[in-house]
């Protein structure tokens, strides 16, 4: 069983990396839900002498010495401009894309042993698809309770809460396809209502 476990879980993460690959790399996607400036050279100066660290900010938000009332703090969200933001505004130490990737891979790992911890605590009569089913909406709900607070609190666009949510979801899909057959082996195959046992000539 922990044999099935840990290679359930190394596959499970390599396909949900492969699926993120393929939607951020390759799919055309989600060029349309991240927008750039239209003169980013002075936004990164502006950012840079107004951003003390890295870290995220929201605009408008009163100051220490500001003492706005409900009304005014409202009436500033609602004539906007309004800024949820994560700013960087200097150089990043020993920044390398591939440490990022590494903790990507990471992530899934955790992710996909989490997954295989759910698939094997179903009940052994749930066929195949059934624990795929399970896989894809558990990725679902990782992504409604995950993205959408902030399409509903910070304004973050529909487009881009969607896709992450479509990403994730495919993503548990593809590797609950995958995983089922390695850490529940022969779930649903041999079980009545699922893919009939081969007839013995």
């Amino acid at each position: 069983m922990i044999v099935r476990g840990i290679a359930g879980t190394i596959l499970g993460a390599t396909v949900s990396v492969m699926w993120l690959t393929l939607s951020w790399m390759i799919l055309p996607w989600h060029e349309t839900a991240l927008q750039t400036f239209e003169d980013a050279d002075t936004v990164g100066e502006v950012l840079r002498e107004n951003v003390p660290a890295h870290g995220v900010y929201v605009a408008p938000r009163p100051g220490p010495e500001e003492n706005l009332s409900h009304e005014e703090m409202s009436e500033r969200i609602q004539n906007g401009p309004f800024v949820f933001a994560v700013v960087r505004p200097g150089e990043k130490e020993g920044y390398l894309a591939r440490r990022a990737l590494l903790r990507g891979i990471v992530i899934q790992l955790v992710g996909a042993a989490l997954m295989a911890i759910i698939l094997t605590s179903l009940s052994p009569a749930l066929t195949y698809l059934s624990r795929v089913t399970v896989a894809t909406v558990t990725g679902l709900f990782a992504g409604v309770v995950g993205h959408l607070p902030a399409w509903n609190w910070w304004e973050f666009p529909a487009g881009y809460v969607v896709l992450e949510i479509l990403d994730l979801t495919m993503a548990w899909m593809l590797a609950g396809f995958v995983m089922v057959l390695v850490v529940v082996p022969g779930s649903g195959y041999m079980r009545r209502g699922a893919i009939p046992r081969p007839a013995r000539i």
